[in-house]
């Protein structure tokens, strides 16, 4: 549908610790993310902070951008562009008009909306459900979906529901709110506890008696598949639980908008051990006082995360029926029918430049401030270029002499402060493959501890002569051979 639209977007990606800028063209990324920290304490440094980011983003793009479209926590009043009291933003308070904000500024209209919804319509438009009317129609079928439930395990439980191409955002912008429903085991806590990070480790410790809180997912995840020591039967009980939790809420949101679900955040990549408790859960009964029962959903739900089992799911169940009286034959198909699927996508970057990561000095965070306050700035710019230009020039110098003993000193604080940092925004970001990072001109290529995700310091071309090369599959650091064949 928008493969071929040639109009430019600038996305954001707002966590927590980092802001992360982009730009999508024909549902396709067209520039490697920027990163830069979040200033979570202070609503001015907050904006000029998504300002400076879209404004890198900006001139990197080959023609303007005709939107600002992005993903921010809530509460909000999404269709104004105004945000609430946001628990891991102190500065927003009281209601900040972000969107009319980056619209005065950028005279481009911008459209916010939160993580769960933006997943769901984009999987509806040009991810998951496309891609299932395609593989009906290969496989012989002739049925095709319009709606869709998406649902994303990660931090906390994301939702949004699609209806017929058209998001459900609801009266009060609260569609597809899965997290707020009831838990099934704890019925006075929400779902969300049961279908999180927090609940994988908390149902973890419990099963194996152990202090889980230092641990993550994917080092629970580790221990289910044997490759880190502990408890591997309760390792996988607790995805399966996050599974049954989960399904629970999705079986009643589903029967309300009738359609098919994905699911997609950085626990699904444990699918192996989630999907089968709630393939039980979804296709398992429940009755009546009188004793009789019946199947727990209305429809039959297909496990579509492998898509060997599409030739089952398209099987035509169809019967011919008479009309009464007249004889007329009529095609009735009898069997009801949904699906879950995992996302479709490509490896997740986090792509910075690389200075102020982790704990940083008071005097870099002083100097800073200056650079980014808007007085600063434009007290500077009244400075004659005579001045201004060779201190410059002596600040760069210094730089430059600082390189080589930055490079000697990686192993120590340096490196302790960086490591932390990335481990940190791995364990929030639990989809994240690569965190990519200059600045501190040593070439660095290893895991990050319990996660998936690998840190990588490009080095530089003064000393190192090296650079990193993505096949789109993996990302390796490559070092330039003088006379080599190497581009």
């Amino acid at each position: 549908m928008y493969e071929q639209d040639k109009r430019i977007v600038m996305t954001l990606d707002a966590g927590g610790t980092n802001f992360v800028f982009s730009a999508i063209q024909g549902c396709k990324e067209i520039i490697s993310p920027i990163g830069i920290p979040a200033v979570a304490d202070n609503l001015e440094g907050c904006l000029l902070t998504l300002v400076e980011g879209f404004e890198q983003v900006k001139k990197l793009l080959p023609e303007p951008p005709v939107a600002i479209s992005f993903a921010f926590p809530g509460p909000a009043d999404y269709k104004n562009g105004i945000i609430g009291d946001l628990p891991n933003f102190p500065a927003f308070r009281g209601g900040v008009a972000l969107g009319p904000f980056l619209q005065k500024h950028f005279d481009i209209p911008v459209y916010i909306n939160n993580d769960g919804d933006l997943f769901a319509y984009g999987e509806a438009l040009a991810g998951a459900l496309p891609e299932l009317n395609a593989a009906i129609k290969a496989a012989g079928g002739t049925k095709q979906y319009k709606n869709l439930l998406g649902i994303t395990f990660g931090t906390g439980f994301g939702g949004g529901v699609v209806v017929d191409g058209k998001l459900l955002t609801g009266d009060n912008n609260s569609g597809g709110n899965v997290w707020c429903c009831r838990h099934k085991d704890y019925t006075d806590k929400i779902c969300e506890e049961g279908v999180s990070v927090r609940a994988v480790k908390r149902v973890y410790g419990e099963l194996a008696g152990v202090d889980a809180s230092n641990l993550t997912p994917k080092d629970i995840f580790d221990i289910a598949e044997g490759t880190r020591e502990g408890d591997a039967k309760a390792a996988a009980a607790s995805f399966a639980k996050l599974g049954e939790i989960a399904a629970n809420t999705m079986a009643q949101a589903v029967t309300l908008c009738d359609g098919v679900m994905v699911i997609g955040g950085g626990i699904a990549a444990a699918h192996k051990y989630i999907i089968p408790a709630m393939m039980a859960e979804f296709n398992s009964t429940i009755g009546r006082f009188s004793g009789d029962t019946f199947p727990r959903m209305e429809m039959k739900v297909y496990d579509l995360t492998d898509m060997s089992n599409i030739d089952s799911f398209v099987k035509d169940a169809s019967v011919t029926v008479k009309v009464p009286v007249y004889g007329d034959e009529i095609v009735y198909d009898k069997e009801k029918r949904s699906a879950i699927m995992r996302e479709i996508g490509d490896k997740h970057f986090f792509i910075a430049h690389g200075d102020g990561l982790g704990r940083t000095s008071a005097s870099f965070r002083f100097i800073r401030s200056l650079f980014r306050n808007r007085l600063c700035q434009r007290l500077y710019s009244a400075i004659p270029p005579r001045w201004t230009i060779p201190f410059a020039h002596r600040w760069s110098a210094g730089s430059r002499g600082y390189t080589p003993r930055q490079s000697a000193t990686w192993d120590g604080l340096m490196r302790t402060n960086v490591e932390a940092w990335a481990k940190t925004y791995a364990a929030e970001h639990p989809d994240t493959d690569y965190i990519v990072l200059g600045h501190h001109h040593v070439a660095v290529d290893e895991a990050v501890p319990g996660s998936r995700c690998r840190l990588t310091i490009l080095g530089d071309w003064i000393t190192h002569d090296t650079y990193a090369c993505f096949d789109g599959t993996s990302l390796k650091l490559e070092k330039f051979e003088t006379g080599s064949e190497q581009k």
